[in-house]
């Protein structure tokens, strides 16, 4: 018999969770802004950012973003920092992870794509509505290179 364990690693053992919070009104440039609603157009949008109303947070280069609203419609976001213009920030809905090493910013995509974290991210939601649940905090794995993702 396979030892499933042995397939799997911490999320912790390969990457961390940021959060790093801005107040972008308080700022005056363009920013890109990360939002739920952008995601599901394909792209950030470009705004100034005096018009974002509420707290966000300041997104690093190399990250994957993962909504932690409503998370039977899993949503990820990668960042790779190519083109870097402009400051990012991002929906406090989402968790921002950065890989430990910028190298492993594909294979920690593909892992939080994988049907092992989603069903982590649905075990761990609050809210009583399908239209307000949110992932509270907990440990998470994903599977190891070369594993099975189930």
């Amino acid at each position: 018999m396979v030892n499933k364990m042995k397939e799997h690693r911490k999320l912790s053992d390969l990457a961390l969770l940021v959060n790093e919070k801005v107040n972008p009104s308080k700022h005056n440039e363009e920013v890109l802004h990360y939002s739920i609603p952008a995601w599901k157009e394909g792209a950030p949008q470009l705004v100034h950012s005096k018009e974002v109303e509420s707290t966000k947070f300041l997104l690093p280069e190399n990250a994957v973003l993962v909504s932690r609203l409503n998370p039977s419609v899993h949503k990820t976001w990668v960042l790779d920092g190519e083109s870097r213009k402009y400051t990012s920030i991002g929906s406090t809905e989402w968790a921002v992870v950065v890989p430990h090493d910028s190298e492993d910013l594909d294979y920690l995509h593909a892992a939080l794509e994988s049907p092992l974290f989603q069903h982590q991210m649905e075990a761990y939601v609050t809210g009583t509505t399908n239209s307000h649940q949110r992932v509270r905090p907990g440990r998470r794995d994903v599977p190891r290179p070369g594993a099975d993702p189930c």
